[in-house]
């Protein structure tokens, strides 16, 4: 099972944190190697020469060190939340992180309909929204511009791009929800959850623009959804709404229903090496733990179709190009609480960010050093004239 883990209390010092605290069950064989040492200790007046005192203190000091310095290797973001794949490098990389003082005046949303209205900020620091129906649309640093979509023909974008270098295409989305209350409603689906990228506004619009294809073809997009019930499913609409596709990929009752507890999800799309697909996964953090999990992916290598898009390219097209618009949206959700969205640019192809962090890794090199520092010892014992005890 694929899984990352890192607990934190206070995002605002998660970095000090990460660095010099570490989780106790870490030392608990180091505790073990002490009281054997000092129990031993008791019935002798020379500390120094006691072997045993002397190999837990080398050991303690080697696991301290080693355990602070993977600790630095943990890769987290501006909240304090666990990282999946490594910031695309080079300073250039697309990033965005949620205005926590005032969400309503971010200059770097918009784009969509309708406007996300933010009711009042919780004490912990999350955002409470009360609408059944929400598009929070995130744009880029260069912004929305129609006037520079100079083409909506997929082929074409396929060849380059849909408005701008730095649009939104491999990227991480992340984001905790609390569901207070949810209707029963169909509209637009049962109760879920939407994070989709790839695209421009997505719009009924029928106007026709450049190259004559309507304003719905900007509406290219991925979604990764998670529904209330616990079901996760994706998405690929290449013309709104009559281009979505059919058979698309899910998992019923992947995690536990999203009922008054929080929930951590993240979206990830990314193109594949050598022209071999798109790769979209989806991971959640069912007890808000910072422990992630892979509950669905899938590759669209083009066999995937349905629908009746009419956009330049087929119902089998793979959305290759990125877009100046990526999404959180809900629908018949109508009480929420928000936290901790981000969008970042991954790097190309995507990098693996580090795991250390995790209990198991923890353990697994506390055992090993213990192991070798022994093994020295024993070596080392065998020539009394050369023994340092």
């Amino acid at each position: 099972m694929n899984e990352f883990s890192y607990n934190y209390n206070d995002k605002h010092n998660h970095c000090l944190l990460r660095k010099i605290t570490l989780p106790l069950y870490n030392f608990s064989i180091l505790v073990a190697v002490l009281v054997q040492s000092l129990f031993y200790n008791q019935k002798r007046k020379d500390l120094v020469k006691n072997q045993w005192f002397v190999i837990g203190i080398i050991t303690i000091f080697v696991i301290v060190i080693s355990n602070a310095v993977i600790a630095t290797l943990v890769r987290v973001d501006k909240f304090g939340i666990r990282e999946i794949y490594q910031t695309k490098n080079g300073g250039a990389a697309q990033e965005w992180f949620f205005n926590t003082d005032n969400p309503s005046n971010d200059p770097r949303t918009g784009g969509e309909e309708p406007y996300t209205k933010f009711v009042q900020k919780n004490s912990d620091g999350s955002w409470n929204v009360r609408s059944a129906e929400v598009r929070y649309g995130i744009l880029t640093s260069s912004g929305y511009h129609p006037k520079l979509i100079t083409t909506l023909n997929q082929t074409q974008m396929a060849k380059k791009m849909m408005q701008s270098p730095n649009d939104w295409k491999n990227v991480e989305m992340t984001g905790y929800f609390r569901v207070d209350h949810f209707t029963f409603s169909t509209h637009n689906g049962a109760a879920h959850i939407e994070l989709l990228a790839r695209g421009a506004r997505n719009t009924n619009e029928k106007t026709l623009v450049n190259g004559g294809l309507p304003k719905q073809c900007e509406a290219t997009t991925y979604h990764s959804n998670t529904y209330e019930t616990g079901r996760v499913k994706f998405e690929k609409d290449l013309m709104h709404t009559i281009g979505y596709t059919k058979e698309d990929p899910k998992r019923e009752q992947a995690i536990p229903k999203l009922d008054r507890k929080w929930v951590g999800i993240k979206a990830v799309f990314y193109n594949l090496s050598n022209g071999r697909g798109v790769k979209l996964e989806q991971w959640i953090d069912q007890d808000a733990s910072n422990t992630w999990h892979k509950v669905l992916e899938y590759i669209d290598n083009g066999h995937r179709g349905g629908g009746n898009p009419n956009c330049g390219g087929t119902d089998h097209t793979i959305i290759t190009w990125g877009g100046p618009i990526a999404i959180f949206r809900w629908d018949n959700i109508d009480n929420m609480d928000i936290k901790d969205f981000s969008i970042r640019e991954i790097q190309d192809p995507p990098v693996g960010a580090y795991s250390f962090n995790t209990p198991a890794i923890y353990i697994l090199i506390d055992v090993l050093i213990v192991t070798v520092i022994l093994m020295i010892y024993l070596a080392i014992s065998k020539f009394k004239d050369y023994s340092i005890f």
